[in-house]
């Protein structure tokens, strides 16, 4: 029935492919990949300080793990807890190296073309 009304209101069939929609091209699994990987790297940045990183260096008692999972609570959990570094050295490898190493693994799977849109798209 939702169909027929699309249909009638479009003055003809609907039909979507799966290579071009609108003009953009349909992407592939690593790109996708790296897209994804790109947008982790970039929410460890944005949400700087919502991790346990924010309970050690300020001494306040724990707060749940509900809160702290984010992007950077999961790397700072990570290097803290899994790997025991210092909290100086876990902050570096989170919000530094982290970052970089994720960037530069997701150029490496997204075409230059498709990276720069997404850093565009980043940076706006």
């Amino acid at each position: 029935m939702i169909t027929l009304i699309i249909q009638l209101l479009a003055r003809g069939p609907i039909s979507i492919t799966a290579g071009k929609i609108g003009g953009i091209r349909g992407v592939g699994l690593t790109e996708a990949i790296g897209i994804g990987i790109f947008t982790f790297a970039f929410f460890i940045v944005w949400n700087f300080l919502e991790s346990g990183y924010t309970t050690d260096i300020l001494h306040v008692p724990p707060v749940p793990s509900l809160f702290l999972a984010t992007e950077d609570g999961v790397c700072y959990i990570f290097f803290r807890q899994w790997l025991n570094l210092p909290i100086e050295y876990a902050a570096i490898m989170t919000y530094v190296f982290a970052p970089m190493a994720l960037a530069l693994l997701a150029a490496s799977l997204i075409t230059t073309k498709h990276y720069l849109m997404a850093l565009r798209l980043a940076a706006r």
